[in-house]
């Protein structure tokens, strides 16, 4: 669930820090509701923390009651400033401890698991901190503890309901993103001609060469919202892509016909190798797919083209 990268990570961690400077200020002056009540802080440090790892989530919760109490006078300086930063730090710490074990295994039940304990954490942290900073008698710093919880009881549902929303959406965004680099390097180390990717997970991976296997593909409906890895990718496979639906594409070799193609039908497109024209397997002139969608610009027109082609060069050479 971690992002690696360190400029994302710094990136969103700021974004963390304006937004838990933001939710108090307009939870208190917008809506007039207490910062107990609804714990607008807890949100940004608990996100930051399973984010961006331990250290930025500890930081920012280290960091959130002071800003505040320096901006915007709330919460108190002493104790309360102190109290609630040595809270929204273990919040932070644990989420990010808990989050970077918990890499590759993103469901809804090691969320909430995380969340819950990086929750009970901070509230005992909480429960010390006021006892250490004011209270001598436990019996009155656990009742504090306790009504703390009881008031709060809104922020923690809407933490509850909230923050697993937002990090499976965005844990799930990061595994198809990783599973497409996946992809990629597995053409470009020789281990596949084709792969299709969809909902953050292979679904195809082919060796197969020419233009059947993808046709193949499109008639089956695999295409559809698919990231495509392919080997090579010429003016053919492109139509045939943008007739399947598929989302992106990357090519180890592509054609200018093709990236052309691609990118008149908005299709977010990568490539290493880029030539006028997909060579035949000869090397001697035109890829004969290519050759037969050169002049055609309808899709449904290319694959019955490209069809007939198959069938011909098949009837030719009975053998491959």
């Amino acid at each position: 669930m971690i992002i690696q990268n360190k400029h994302k990570k710094t990136v969103i961690s700021g974004l963390m820090l304006a937004l838990g400077i933001i939710l108090p200020f307009a939870c208190a002056h917008g809506f007039g509701m207490s910062g107990n009540i609804i714990l607008p802080m807890h949100i940004p440090v608990l996100m930051c923390g399973f984010l961006c790892g331990p250290l930025y989530g500890a930081v920012c919760g280290l960091i959130l009651p002071f800003l505040n109490s320096l901006l915007t006078g709330m919460p108190a300086m002493f104790p309360m400033a102190v109290i609630m930063t040595c809270e929204l730090g273990i919040y932070g710490l644990v989420s990010g401890i808990l989050s970077k074990k918990s890499v590759g295994r993103c469901s809804v039940a090691t969320v909430y698991g995380i969340l819950i304990a990086a929750m009970i954490s901070g509230r005992l942290a909480y429960g010390l901190a006021l006892k250490v900073l004011l209270f001598s008698g436990a019996p009155v710093g656990k009742m504090s503890v306790i009504a703390a919880v009881v008031t709060g009881l809104p922020g923690i549902v809407i933490q509850l309901v909230l923050i697993p929303a937002v990090i499976l959406r965005v844990a799930r965004s990061y595994s198809a993103e990783d599973a497409c680099k996946i992809a990629v390097k597995k053409i470009n180390d020789g281990k596949a001609t084709c792969i299709t990717v969809r909902n953050g997970r292979e679904e195809t991976v082919g060796n197969s060469r020419g233009i059947a296997y993808v046709l193949d593909l499109c008639e089956k409906g695999m295409l559809k919202d698919a990231f495509v890895a392919d080997k090579v990718v010429g003016k053919a496979a492109a139509m045939v892509f943008t007739h399947g639906g598929i989302s992106g594409c990357y090519a180890q070799n592509i054609s200018d016909g093709a990236l052309l193609w691609l990118n008149s039908h908005n299709v977010p497109v990568e490539y290493t190798n880029r030539s006028p024209y997909i060579v035949n397997r000869k090397g001697d002139g035109m890829c004969p797919m290519e050759l037969t969608v050169s002049d055609i610009s309808d899709e449904a027109e290319a694959i019955n083209a490209l069809k007939k082609k198959i069938d011909e060069l098949g009837r030719k050479n009975p053998e491959k």
